[in-house]
């Protein structure tokens, strides 16, 4: 719970941060160099510690290329709809990823939760999604329309399935290499379509690119707490309670940006808190 809840800090700020740089300097060129500041970063933290890749078998190997494509394209919808969508209402939605990576980790992964911790998960997931929707806007259609909309709910399913890979693959390969390998793929990929694009970044300034770099080092940051708590404990617990990340942008979207969520917004965040009570009685 202690992981999920640091993932959830990381991907927090970083989410609110790439919801103001993106409209800045770009989506694209916020992801790319987020993307590869992380991988940097990453590159650092393994010259210094050193872990070994003997483990890692063509098997994992060829899951984390494909971990790597899903979060590549991912990673490019969901900063595109941060864009051009309200950030209280995107993020959340991909927040909901929790609704879908849960069933799955029990399912596909065969874990066993306790009852209580059952009920607290459901109850945290049923308050991520319900902060995702404005019930005021739903009658008039607007609320869903909009393709920033589209782009959450389609990086919100694309993440819950990379999650999955990555709980599984960590457990074979260990949280550090399980990363680096997936996240250079992501990133590889991701300068490999700005070169084809002739996307440049010297137009973003030095604060656009300092602002995108911290995305990326708040970013990974959440991911290895992902992945390390999906190493040692429930990928079906770390994943709910990482999807809280949603209070920090729909707070930092009320005070900062001047949106309002809705009273339905406001019960979910309520839910989450009290599902993350249950979840913690039942460790």
């Amino acid at each position: 719970m202690i992981y999920g809840l640091a993932a959830a800090l990381g991907w927090g700020f970083s989410d609110f941060t790439a919801a103001v740089v993106s409209r800045r300097i770009g989506s694209f060129t916020t992801v790319v160099v987020s993307q590869v500041t992380s991988v940097v970063l990453l590159l650092g933290l393994v010259a210094v510690v050193g872990p070994s890749f003997d483990g890692l078998g063509p098997g994992s190997l060829g899951l984390l290329v494909l971990n790597g494509f899903l979060l590549a394209i991912a990673y490019v919808i969901f900063y595109r709809a941060l864009a051009i969508g309200p950030v209280g209402l995107v993020s959340p939605i991909v927040a909901a990823y929790g609704g879908v990576a849960v069933p799955l980790a029990i399912l596909l992964l065969d874990e066993r939760l306790s009852t209580l911790r059952l009920v607290g998960t459901a109850v945290t997931v049923c308050g991520v999604v319900l902060t995702s929707t404005d019930v005021r806007k739903l009658s008039g259609g607007r609320q869903w329309s909009g393709t920033g909309i589209a782009f959450g709910l389609g990086s919100m399913v694309l993440f819950a399935v990379a999650t999955i890979v990555m709980g599984y693959t960590v457990r074979e390969t260990g949280w550090m290499q399980t990363v680096v390998v997936s996240r250079s793929v992501t990133a590889a990929l991701l300068v490999g379509a700005a070169y084809l694009r002739r996307t440049g970044v010297r137009s973003a300034g030095v604060t656009g690119l300092a602002g995108a770099a911290f995305i990326g080092l708040a970013d990974i940051t959440g991911v290895g707490f992902y992945a390390r708590g999906a190493e040692v404990g429930l990928v079906s617990i770390v994943a709910a309670v990482s999807a809280t990340f949603i209070l920090i942008p729909v707070i930092g979207g009320v005070v900062l940006l001047g949106e309002r969520p809705a009273p339905n917004q406001s019960l979910g965040v309520a839910m989450v808190l009290a599902g993350l009570v249950l979840i913690g009685l039942g460790g």
